[in-house]
This record gives structure tokens, C-alpha cells and sequence, in this order.
């Protein structure tokens, strides 16, 4: 049995102080090391230590992350009309806040929709260009002076929680933006939530970590917790939300589903990952809440 060490955290979704190793090895990135421990009660894995301004800095600078992640993805503007139907079934329209806005492509759709859009977004090269007639920016200053205290009808985080240093920090300050009728929707990935593809990848790194105790990888840190669907819930829960609707799902990731111009490897993958989507989405899969992203609509509890 793992021996659950104390480390200098606690878990930043539910607040247990008892983190253990898990399969993930340590990254290097900025000349530094950063390692993975998950948290026994919630199962939430957490980055430690947590990047500082410098590390954030480079992490997110545009041309390596914002020009990747932003341009041209599908998924991410489907799943982002999924939202927009979400929003019409509760209020017809008002004011949005779309923390985490980027290059601000669902600003636009809402815009269309007839909402009044505000975005945030912290790199404030991207902020400025967005500063514009369509849609109106909040600074880090605008949150904390209550500019915009109980202001906003809806706020949306998407792909957002998860590169949080401050998470619980961070949502106490924007629910005070929300109105008392508001509505927060978050969606992101559950990256340790089970699925047999996670599965499979905790075995397959777990062995490599016993073969090669010094393994490292190299690459930024950009996902400061790795979330199961019981430490999403009990930091919902610790704000204290009331959900009104979620969805567990499974996108086909990391191993994406393609079965055109195979080889051996790209089979293998690929029937793992139909094979587990297979299984998150039986009704078995949809009761035991298994899949590796969450949407979540809520409201204030209080």
C-alpha cells in the first residue's frame, strides 16, 4: 500500500493536506521541476510547486500557446454551441463574462446571440486587441475593486479551472460578480477521472517509472490539477454551488479516434480509445459518472 506523504500543499480543490506520489512523472520546464502528487480523499492530482509569475509568463506568452490551442479547433467550438443552447434554455439574453476568453471566438457567438459580452483574458496583448466596441474587457483591478460586483447574468469558464493556481481564491472573487440569479457554467477536462484509456496510460507510465525511477518529462506545466469527478464535485460543493446540470463525457483524447492510414500503434491507440469511449458512454459509464470531461451548469446556494 502507498505510503500517503504530507506534502508543503494542500490539494488546491478540496483542501486535504494528504497527497501521495502518483504515475505522473516530474516535468522540467523554465529550469525548474515540478512534480505530481494526488490527493488521497478527492483524488485530484496537483502540481508542486505551483508555477510563479515568471513560469506563467512563458508558459502562456501567445505565440506558443494561444496561436496552438486557439486556432482552428474544432472541438473546442463545438463543444462551445453545446454551451450557447445551455445558456438560451435559461435566460434569453444579458450580460456574459467568458473568463478565460483567449482569442475571444465564443465572445463572438454570444455577440451574435445578443448577449452583452465582457471577456477576461490575462495576457493583455490579447486583452487590448479585444478591448473593442463588440465586446468590453475586466482587468484583474476591475474584480477585486467590486467594479462589477453582482453584475454579470451568466459567467463561463471553459478549459479554465484546471490552469488555476488559485482556484478557490479566484471563484470566490467571481461569484461576487455573479448576480444572486446568475448562473456559472465550467467545463474542462477530468484528466484522472477513470476511463480504461486513463487506465491503460497509468499502467503503461507506472511500469516505465519502476524500469526508469529518474524518468522525466519536458514540457510546461499547463494543468495545475488534474481533476477527478468527485474533487470537481467537492470544490463545487466547498463554494457552495447547487448544480443544475452536468454532463460526464468521453472525448477521444489523448488518444484520438482515427482509423484512416493505420499503422500497428496508431490501431492500437485508436481501438483503445473507441473501445473506452465505448464504455463511458454505456449506461453503466454514464451512472459511475466515468469520462474524461465535465460540463456544469450551477447556481449560488445561498
Amino acid at each position: 500500500m502507498m505510503k500517503v506523504l504530507y506534502s508543503p500543499m494542500n490539494c488546491l480543490l478540496c483542501g486535504s493536506a494528504k497527497l501521495k506520489p502518483c504515475y505522473q512523472p516530474p516535468t522540467l520546464f523554465n529550469s525548474k521541476y515540478f512534480y505530481y502528487y494526488q490527493c488521497a480523499p478527492c483524488g485530484t492530482i496537483n502540481v508542486y510547486p505551483l508555477p510563479d509569475r515568471k513560469d506563467l509568463e512563458k508558459m502562456y506568452n501567445y505565440q506558443d500557446y494561444h496561436l496552438v490551442y486557439y486556432t482552428n479547433n474544432n472541438n473546442r467550438k463545438n463543444s462551445r454551441d453545446s454551451c450557447l443552447s445551455t445558456f438560451l434554455k435559461y435566460t434569453p439574453g444579458g450580460r456574459v463574462l467568458d473568463y478565460g476568453c483567449g482569442t475571444g471566438e465564443f465572445l463572438d457567438t454570444l455577440y451574435k446571440s445578443r448577449f452583452e459580452t465582457y471577456g477576461y483574458e490575462p495576457n493583455s496583448e490579447i486583452a487590448n486587441k479585444l478591448n473593442c466596441h463588440k465586446h468590453k474587457m475586466i482587468y484583474d483591478a476591475d474584480i477585486v475593486n467590486g467594479k462589477y460586483e453582482y453584475y454579470f447574468d451568466i459567467i463561463y469558464l471553459g478549459d479554465v479551472l484546471e490552469h488555476l493556481v488559485t482556484p478557490y481564491a479566484v471563484m470566490k472573487n467571481l461569484l461576487g460578480l455573479l448576480k444572486s440569479t446568475g448562473y456559472l457554467y465550467i467545463e474542462g477536462p477530468l484528466e484522472n477521472n477513470f476511463t480504461l484509456a486513463l487506465l491503460t496510460i497509468k499502467f503503461l507510465k507506472s511500469l516505465q517509472k519502476k524500469i526508469i525511477p529518474t524518468i522525466t518529462s519536458v514540457h510546461p506545466p499547463y494543468h495545475i490539477t488534474m481533476m477527478t469527478y468527485n474533487g470537481f464535485v467537492s470544490f463545487v460543493k466547498r463554494l457552495h454551488l447547487e448544480i443544475l446540470e452536468e454532463n460526464v463525457c468521453e472525448k477521444d483524447w489523448p488518444w484520438p479516434i482515427d482509423f484512416s492510414h493505420l499503422t500497428i500503434e496508431k490501431f492500437i491507440k485508436s481501438t483503445f480509445a473507441y473501445s473506452s469511449k465505448m464504455v463511458c458512454d454505456s449506461i453503466f459509464g454514464k451512472y459511475m459518472k466515468w469520462g474524461n470531461r465535465i460540463q456544469m451548469l450551477a447556481r449560488k446556494n445561498y
